[in-house]
């Protein structure tokens, strides 16, 4: 590949690797704080802070979380180190960035590469307008044009100039991997297939957002009827059964 020498399936088995010791979408500082210390030298929290310019706080937090995690080190007041362990994690994400990507480019390409793959994956026709694959993930046409252009070699997308357009669709070895991710998520299709008609949506987290804030708004609505209705059983149980199908759905990976 001439952009990116690495695979999809590698680089979501490298994001899988670190993920299962740091919280990629929860807690950026960690990552910041692997990728800034240096690997043969202590560091200090009022130095590092400094350097990422963030608060000291917030800094400190991060570390007593990787320090619990024995991926950092105490050595003295102030002073740190990356263990044995955090110098594996931090040649890992070293391993994610390229002579033409930066480490946190190769994460953002590769996150939506994986959007792409679940959109695609869940709508039930084979092939998507481009113009309809960035309305549901809210990116730009010409970024998501870029990322398969990029990973074209990669035999997991297919594209067609349509009437409307280029189109896009998974690929057999694109279906294939559409399922790995799915298993690593913990889901079944079917799960997100009700998901996208509950919500509209065939981006997995979208489609979870939303269906949190369609129960929130439907658990209102229903205690506001009860108060008013003798019907409020009825909705009552409603309310508790689709959210009991959906739960069930997710959990069982159908």
């Amino acid at each position: 590949m001439s952009k990116n020498p690495k695979n999809v399936k590698t680089l979501i088995r490298i994001l899988k690797e670190i993920d299962s010791n740091i919280d990629l979408a929860r807690d950026k500082f960690q990552i910041d704080i692997l990728i800034s210390a240096a690997e043969d030298k202590p560091f200090s929290l009022t130095e590092l802070a400094e350097k990422l310019g963030i608060s000291r706080k917030s800094l400190a937090d991060a570390v007593q979380k990787l320090k619990n995690k024995k991926i950092v080190k105490k050595l003295g007041r102030d002073k740190y180190t990356l263990s044995e362990k955090g110098l594996k994690i931090r040649r890992t994400l070293a391993e994610l960035a390229t002579s033409t990507k930066t480490m946190s480019e190769s994460i953002y390409d590769i996150f939506h590469i994986i959007m792409i793959i679940l959109t695609l994956g869940t709508l039930e026709r084979e092939w998507v307008p481009l113009s309809t694959l960035a309305k549901h993930l809210h990116e730009d046409k010409s970024r998501i044009e870029k990322l398969v252009k990029d990973y074209s070699n990669e035999k997991i997308l297919k594209v067609r100039e349509g009437v409307t357009g280029l189109e896009l669709a998974l690929t057999f070895e694109g279906r294939n991997l559409y399922n790995n991710i799915l298993d690593d998520m913990g889901v079944g299709a079917y799960s997100l297939k009700v998901l996208k008609i509950v919500t509209g949506s065939p981006s997995p987290f979208q489609a979870l957002k939303r269906f949190l804030l369609i129960n929130l708004l439907f658990g209102t609505t229903t205690l506001i009827i009860s108060l008013f209705t003798r019907y409020a059983l009825i909705a009552v149980a409603a309310w508790i059964m689709t959210s009991l199908y959906v739960m069930i759905l997710i959990y069982s990976k159908t």
